[in-house]
């Protein structure tokens, strides 16, 4: 039996988290205290805890929560359930619609729970950690979790809907390493999934903002690799038939990878770049086999790196600071064949867009692990690729023609029969969204958990569960 935590009230490091904004004003709201900051559209805290990652995202909460404890949690929910109002859940603010904000409601933001403790076996993280900063705390221990890439992502979004990267192929998902959560209800009754297991199975994949707010999550840690060696091939000018001959290359040669080894194939206009990474070093002979037969015809190969596994992480986190883009899932497949029919237009559409990306990413190995599949809300363990849909751009006035570009792609998608998708990346435009992110076998059960842990709906996007 996991031993239970004793849950942060207002640590060092949370209170100088929120001195970095000088002048706020905590608005007079009934049920303030010191567990939670409120800070409304005239505070000058309000812009940095209302600002999502993704800059094309316009939304203005009427008040946000700022929750130094859970028990600030708890309060915030019972103050929304007093004055009506839609919740919303924010920690890294990363969701790709900007469902962790909303208009004219009240935004429960956990970004300072940042507790972080670990023993032998467990480690524990407050809603609020972000990525890279678990990598931080974990990496120096020689522990690791298996999660996503981002840094600045936050852990708690990452992992209710999956969590999946260059580790999981050996470790799992992040949601298979989750073994308890803690969380406010919509009712603003605190949960613990040690005593029921519902909650912890819907938190395994059913996705943030639909139940509660996740206050801190408990995982099993495993023995951390001391480097990440990794393969980069380029391809440079490539039209859409050598683009796809290049992916069915790819695809029957990625399926070769040991289970401890990732691969991504990534289309950046007209190049091409493929990543192989690993950590297991009986894997190297293999991978080596793998790069070459996939290499022929390269432009480039970088020369191998095998870096220590702190710095070779760090090397995929990625911008910090917020974007205009549009990203969305670009599907679950088996293997080529999913794509052989519409591939060669959807790469056409890709060469041809300013600031489209097609990222393809190996899944398998533990993900694939049928044992895993009654525990957990995530519905997609047969598929061995997922897809990933880019776009990127610098000014406002881009955003309606950058946008249809990515329209244009999931309309071809949509004919190739590609309709299911990954929960982390979402799409305003898809009309079967909950079937497509959780399965018809899925969407049952986590609808009898809203209405056990969320019967009012107090916590409600346009693609939270009904």
């Amino acid at each position: 039996m996991l031993r239970r935590r004793e849950f942060l009230t207002l640590s060092a490091v949370q209170f100088a988290a929120l001195c970095r904004f000088p002048g706020t004003v905590v608005a007079e709201v009934q049920g303030s205290s010191d567990d939670v900051v409120w800070l409304s559209p005239d505070d000058r805290a309000y812009a940095s805890h209302a600002t999502p990652f993704n800059r094309r995202i316009k939304t203005q909460p009427a008040l946000i929560a700022v929750c130094l404890t859970e028990q600030g949690v708890v309060q915030a929910v019972r103050y929304a359930n007093e004055h009506d109002l839609p919740v919303a859940v924010k920690a890294g603010g990363h969701c790709f619609e900007g469902y962790s904000l909303n208009d004219d409601g009240l935004v429960i933001d956990v970004s300072l729970l940042k507790d972080q403790q670990a023993d032998d076996q467990h480690y524990y993280a407050g809603a609020g950690v972000t990525l890279s900063e678990a990598y931080d705390f974990l990496l120096p221990r020689g522990r690791i979790v298996p999660m996503g890439s981002c840094g600045s992502v936050g852990l708690a979004g990452l992992t209710l809907g999956g969590g999946y990267g260059m580790f999981s192929r050996r470790f799992g998902l992040a949601c298979d390493n989750l073994i308890c959560v803690r969380m406010a209800d919509g009712r603003g009754q605190v949960r613990d999934s040690r005593t029921e297991s519902d909650l912890l199975w819907a938190c395994r994949g059913g996705g943030n903002g639909n139940f509660g707010v996740v206050t801190g999550m408990w995982y099993t840690h495993h023995p951390a690799p001391t480097h990440l060696p990794r393969e980069r091939i380029r391809f440079r000018n490539l039209d859409a038939d050598t683009a796809a001959s290049l992916c069915e290359r790819w695809f029957s040669q990625s399926a070769l990878l040991p289970e401890d080894a990732f691969s991504a194939f990534v289309l950046n206009g007209s190049t091409l770049t493929i990543l192989i990474t690993w950590f297991d070093p009986a894997s190297r002979d293999t991978v080596k086999s793998v790069t070459a037969a996939i290499a022929q015809g390269a432009e480039s190969v970088a020369d191998p790196a095998n870096e220590p596994i702190a710095r070779a992480v760090a090397r995929y986190y990625g911008a910090s600071e917020p974007l205009h883009f549009k990203n969305v899932s670009a599907g679950y497949y088996r293997d080529y064949d999913d794509l052989r029919e519409g591939i060669r237009e959807v790469f056409a559409a890709i060469i041809a867009g300013p600031g489209l990306i097609f990222q393809i990413n190996t899944l398998g190995g533990a993900i694939a692990d049928p044992l895993k599949e009654p525990f957990a809300a995530y519905p997609h363990r047969a598929y061995a690729y997922l897809g990933e849909l880019q776009c990127y751009w610098d000014h406002d006035s881009q955003t309606p023609a950058r946008i249809a570009q990515v329209h244009t792609i999931q309309d071809l998608l949509r004919s190739m029969g590609i309709d299911r998708h990954y929960r982390n990346y979402p799409s305003a435009e898809l009309k079967d969204w909950a079937t497509a992110y959780y399965s018809e076998s899925k969407l049952a059960q986590l609808r009898s958990c809203k209405q056990r842990y969320d019967p009012e709906n107090r916590f409600r996007h346009p693609q939270s569960i009904r």
